[in-house]
């Protein structure tokens, strides 16, 4: 029996090797993530571009837009940009993507130019899709198109995304 009413079990914290490890690992990240932002911040206030953003919403995508959000957001709180600067991104629906990644194109789109606009960014989104006559479904069952293989490419990636970004880039 203890002559401590505490128990010391919940007094010492203990942290394990592996924690160290993955905390240095994500200030690299933040490093990496800030650096980026300056790299951003420095093309649209020195050059005075305009950003496009294409956009799918996966992994990849969603951080390259996170990070020029954050530099037209530091430049605007800042006031080395215009807060009437447009930041262009769009995102394309192939319609041959699986049900749950076009909701959450939806979901998390919404939520992006709630943000936007709550921090003063003039976001332009355009979602674009293939024409009818395009669609996946319609070449692909339809026989217009063979699916590729791994000996043999495809145009998939032309008809249903470059396409129609491109489209939707000349019209800007």
């Amino acid at each position: 029996m203890s002559v401590f009413k505490v128990n010391p079990i919940d007094i010492i914290d203990s942290v394990v090797v592996g924690t160290v490890n993955q905390v240095s690992r994500e200030k690299l990240v933040a490093q990496a993530f800030s650096s980026s932002v300056a790299d951003i911040r420095a093309l649209i206030e020195n050059e005075r571009a305009i950003i496009t953003s294409l956009c799918s919403f996966g992994k990849d995508s969603t951080v390259t837009l996170l990070i020029v959000m954050e530099a037209y957001r530091q430049a605007i709180a800042a006031k080395t940009i215009e807060p009437e600067r447009p930041l262009i991104v769009s995102t394309v629906n192939t319609k041959a993507e699986a049900i749950p990644m076009q909701m959450f194109v939806n979901y998390a789109s919404k939520r992006m130019l709630k943000y936007a606009k709550s921090v003063g960014i003039n976001i332009q989104f355009k979602l674009v899709q293939p024409s009818l006559n395009n669609e996946f479904f319609i070449r692909y069952v339809g026989g217009q198109k063979i699916p590729a293989t791994p000996t043999r490419s495809g145009d998939c990636s032309v008809i249903l995304r470059l396409t129609q970004t491109n489209t939707l880039l000349t019209l800007l």
